[in-house]
């Protein structure tokens, strides 16, 4: 898979490139997800240039979504595809990123920068897809289908998961992401009586997911967290570090010319932007960073 303009000659030729590309210049100020995403995005695109195993997943993933959905689309019945989504779903944590995990459900990922895109089509983007409507989901059961499977903390070194379906004190239940409910369908209705009628009771239904979500809290199921957001002074950091450690590990400069090619291009920019004391201010804070984050 190509990538469009990682790294090139072109990021330090003009000030245009140094904003899009190294100071990610352009995001929707004070709107947190738009600097989130970019930073999950062009991380993403970075590790994908420096890090070949982390290269060679994603493009096995991507070959294997498409074979997926090929497959999908020859079968007839809602069980043979409910069937052969269980069992890709089951393989592994891969195939679920690649389906639903931002950015990797984007058809433009890896090839195109972040800010390519317009900010109308970038606030349609989600972390993750199942949060509006998963490409591969069926509503008619769990988000993620396991049985209750609980830690096996006594004997660590054989199968490290029991399953049982009871809960005992040191146990860990696997989170759930969704919850059962019934519905009464017409049984001659067409799909606008059923989109009408869920719209229709849309405030019902989500009241009764709540009752049925603490209902199953009480008996000591527990649910998937929110994705929690970073502030806006993290997410401007990060972003800082990444743009700084594409000059040095995919161009190739010095300390004193990533400073330069920072304070040279936009004088608005320099100064509070460009905030490391010194370079041993840059490596420790680069050390936090990359433990955190690697890229290789």
């Amino acid at each position: 898979m190509k990538l469009e303009n990682h790294p090139s000659p072109v990021w330090t030729r003009s000030t245009r490139n140094i904003d899009r590309d190294i100071r990610f210049k352009g995001l929707t100020a004070k709107d947190a997800q738009d600097h989130d995403l970019c930073f999950e995005w062009e991380f993403n695109r970075t590790k994908y240039f420096l890090d070949e195993d982390f290269r060679l997943r994603v493009n096995q993933g991507r070959k294997d979504l498409l074979s997926l959905i090929k497959k999908l689309e020859r079968l007839k019945t809602q069980k043979r595809k409910s069937e052969l989504i269980s069992a890709w779903e089951q393989r592994g944590y891969d195939n679920l990123m690649f389906q639903d995990y931002f950015p990797f459900y984007s058809k433009d990922w890896p090839s195109k920068p972040y800010l390519s895109k317009q900010s109308k089509l970038r606030q349609k983007w989600t972390r993750s897809r199942s949060i509006g409507r998963s490409l591969l989901e069926n509503p008619l059961r769990d988000r993620y289908p396991r049985s209750p499977q609980n830690l096996n903390t006594e004997h660590p070194t054989e199968d490290p998961y029991v399953v049982n379906g009871y809960w005992a004190e040191g146990y860990t239940r696997a989170p759930l992401s969704s919850v059962p409910i019934e519905l009464h369908i017409g049984a001659t209705w067409k799909k606008e009586n059923l989109v009408r009628a869920v719209e229709h009771h849309a405030n019902e239904i989500l009241e009764l997911v709540k009752f049925k979500k603490a209902e199953l809290e009480k008996k000591g199921n527990v649910f998937e967290k929110p994705i929690r957001r970073h502030p806006m002074r993290t997410l401007r950091k990060n972003l800082k570090m990444l743009g700084l450690l594409r000059l040095e590990l995919c161009c190739g400069h010095s300390w004193e010319r990533m400073e330069k090619i920072y304070n040279e291009k936009d004088s608005e920019m320099s100064g509070s932007y460009f905030s490391y004391e010194d370079k041993n201010d840059y490596i420790k804070e680069q050390k936090k960073f990359l433990e955190k984050y690697p890229l290789r």
